[in-house]
């Protein structure tokens, strides 16, 4: 199996580098929600890599799962290798997410960014301060 896996491999890779393209893998996809200045969001950012355009991407939100679908096909200057990329992944959001708030963008690196501001009730509780002990002289 392990020979099969380094063949294709090998294969991906020639395949890539006849094509005129660069690496045909698809990145790490990590969703996170993060804090910027005084709004939280939800935020997923997919590696999608410099293949892909907005042109051939699809982000939709149903019954609170969000999609990613990608298509991309290339088709070698002699017209006998074909290159055909899809990607679908799906993201279960909070619940409460206004699905009309979403938005996405795809930067020049390949990354596309999805982020939605959370509503109050997914956002955690904030810890009560703690008192601080003052020494008694």
């Amino acid at each position: 199996m392990k020979e099969m896996d380094h063949d294709f491999d090998r294969l991906e890779r020639q395949l890539s580098h006849t094509l005129g393209g660069a690496d045909a893998t698809v990145g790490r996809i990590e969703p996170q929600v993060v804090q910027q200045g005084d709004d939280k969001k939800y935020l997923v950012s997919v590696a999608m890599g410099k293949d892909f355009t907005p042109e051939n991407l699809k982000v939709g939100i149903k019954d609170n799962v969000l999609t990613i679908e990608g298509k991309k096909e290339e088709v070698s200057e002699d017209g006998h290798l074909r290159r055909y990329q899809e990607v679908s992944r799906r993201f279960t959001l909070p619940p409460g997410v206004d699905a009309t708030q979403v938005k996405s963008h795809l930067d020049a690196n390949g990354v596309l960014k999805i982020e939605a501001p959370l509503p109050q009730q997914a956002l955690p509780e904030p810890k009560a301060p703690q008192a601080i002990p003052i020494a008694i002289q």
